[in-house]
Order: C-alpha cells, then sequence, then structure tokens
C-alpha cells in the first residue's frame, strides 16, 4: 500500500505473514476496514473480503485502487444511502462544515439519486 492515513489496529497478520495470534496482542483483529470506495471485513484466516460497495463505484474500480488483495463476498451489498432524517443528525455534528475541506473537487460533484 503506497499510503495509509491511519492505523487503528494492528491487524490479523504482519507483513511477512505472521499471525497476530502468535503476536502478544488481546483480542482478534479488526472486524471491519472502511475506505472511501467500499467496506470489507476479514475471514477466518484474516483474508480481507469485500462486503459492500458505495452507490458509484463497482468492484473492478475497488481492484484498482485497494492495492491489497482481496476477494469479493457472496453476497456483496451496496451501502444504503442515508435518508434526510440521517443526513440531519450528521450534519449536527459538524456545523461549520469542517468535513468539506476533506473531499477532492471531483468528489463534490458525486451525485446519487439526482
Amino acid at each position: 500500500m503506497k499510503q495509509c492515513d491511519f492505523i487503528t489496529s494492528v491487524g490479523h497478520k504482519t507483513v511477512d505473514g505472521k499471525p497476530r495470534s502468535a503476536l502478544p496482542y488481546q483480542g482478534k483483529g479488526a472486524d471491519r476496514l472502511v475506505t472511501e470506495l467500499a467496506v470489507f471485513d476479514f475471514d477466518e484466516h484474516g483474508q480481507a473480503r469485500l462486503i459492500e460497495l458505495y452507490p458509484d463505484p463497482d468492484v473492478e474500480l475497488v481492484k484498482t485502487h485497494a492495492e491489497f488483495d482481496f476477494v469479493v463476498s457472496s453476497t456483496l451489498n451496496v451501502v444504503p444511502l442515508p435518508d434526510a432524517e440521517m443526513l440531519a443528525f450528521m450534519r449536527r455534528f459538524d456545523p461549520l462544515g469542517i468535513h468539506w475541506r476533506e473531499f477532492r473537487e471531483g468528489e463534490l460533484a458525486r451525485c446519487f439519486d439526482c
């Protein structure tokens, strides 16, 4: 992977393939990986598995940008868009609109159900 914005867990295995269970860490590792394009979980071997896509990308786009190997779930779903009530709830947490600074111009042009 060329760049990782932040890491919240040690993960399921080291770069050289050593399993988490062989390391001195508690817990089983992350259960979800959320990216700008999709959501992954992990199988029993720690392999990333694509389980949900956001409404506009497809599997090929995710493969192009992921920079890691993953399998695609046989029950792949599309993440539902938030309804008006949920959008209003989320916007209360950022009344100054700080999150808009995180988007590139092309991302702001994305439109769902337009």
